[in-house]
């Protein structure tokens, strides 16, 4: 368990790897006479978290957040590579990229340090002595620029298990002064509950903020992926066209298309159904998550007593 309880980026391109060394090192130790079927699950697991690495790495997000956690930063990310040069290559790229970004955005240029540290007396063009400032030792001078981001790198990980990388960052501010900036920032961009694709095919966070309807909508979700018949998947697009088909570089038709091409069907035309069965019920404008959400938030406080509280 991590120390904090924040659902941040950089968690979940942690946990992204994990699944896909766990998946890998299980294909590796199958034994020969293991049923294939078997084999094939393992392996379209592993496909299907690759296809999403890959999707959501096309955000630079992800890989900024994990290079400015404490707990993975560059070492980790590398560590990571294997010895694999393209993915060694796309890490370097991604350091680069928030490099400049750093650069661009947080660094604050120090001033040019033209204070004479002479105390000797000048003499002026018409002979006379000028004065002399015997106190400018003890004055504030400009302090040497110093690459943050490149110093942060230098430092070991932190434990993942009693790190928080938000309150690190607080008590490193004084260190890195104008990087804590950029790292808070970037590590306070939430975890998302699904991500869908814009016609970028780059990736737009769907979050939900109230309990409830997180619950129903993980617990539809987890429905749909335990069963081959994918029950619930209706539900599923209903909301995510409903919230997010007007949100830009995103349509009714591209949610759906992603949709198949993740779970299979005709997802267009089972929505159909579903939408005029809610309309005969007299549950149109709202829907099927939404009411489960609202229902869980009525009944569950009264059932589950004090402590719900």
């Amino acid at each position: 368990m991590s120390a904090t309880k924040r659902s941040m980026l950089s968690s979940t391109h942690a946990i992204f790897r994990g699944l896909q060394g766990s998946l890998r090192q299980s294909l590796r130790e199958l034994p020969d006479n293991v049923p294939n079927q078997l084999k094939v699950g393992l392996t379209n697991a592993h496909r299907k978290l690759s296809d999403y690495y890959g999707k959501i790495d096309n955000s630079p997000y992800y890989t900024w957040a994990s290079l400015l956690d404490p707990r993975i930063s560059y070492e980790g990310l590398l560590a990571d590579c294997e010895n694999d040069p393209s993915m060694q290559r796309d890490l370097e790229c991604s350091r680069d990229q928030l490099q400049s970004h750093y650069h661009a955005n947080y660094v604050q240029d120090p001033a040019p340090d033209t204070v004479s540290t002479s105390s000797t007396p000048s003499i002026s063009s018409s002979g006379s002595q000028q004065k002399v400032d015997f106190t400018l030792q003890y004055k504030k001078r400009v302090r040497a620029y110093i690459d943050e981001l490149k110093e942060f790198f230098k430092l070991p990980q932190e434990n993942f298990d009693t790190c928080d990388p938000i309150q690190w960052w607080a008590g490193h501010h004084s260190k890195f002064p104008n990087l804590s900036c950029l790292a808070r920032d970037i590590l306070s961009i939430p975890d998302a509950d699904y991500f869908l694709f814009d016609e970028a095919d780059c990736p737009v966070c769907v979050i939900l903020q109230e309990t409830w309807l997180k619950m129903s909508f993980w617990g539809i979700h987890g429905e749909i992926l335990s069963n081959e018949k994918c029950f619930g998947l209706e539900a599923l697009a209903e909301y995510l066209v409903k919230v997010m088909a007007q949100k830009p570089g995103l349509s009714q038709e591209r949610i759906l298309a992603q949709l198949e091409r993740e779970y299979g069907g005709d997802i267009a035309a089972k929505l159909g159904d579903w939408e005029r069965k809610s309309k005969a019920s007299g549950h149109e404008g709202s829907t099927f998550l939404g009411n489960m959400g609202e229902h869980l938030m009525a009944t569950m406080p009264a059932m589950m007593g004090p402590l719900a509280t």
